[in-house]
């Protein structure tokens, strides 16, 4: 049985996996951002003012 820590390891590292190789597609399908690293990942314009609860879709 894993260890709490090894556990939370793990989970850590799959996050983080996906999280490097996350693009963010606009709308439009341009790709604005590829990874949380990118410097263009927080900074983007959204498309409209982002006001209340908003999903995340495939």
């Amino acid at each position: 049985m894993q260890r709490r820590e090894d556990v939370n390891q793990d989970v850590y590292k799959k996050i983080s996996a996906v999280g490097e190789e996350l693009p963010i597609i606009k709308r439009d399908g341009r790709v604005v951002a590829q990874g949380w690293k990118d410097p263009q990942f927080a900074v983007v314009r959204n498309e409209e003012k982002e006001i209340g609860v908003r999903g995340a879709w495939r």
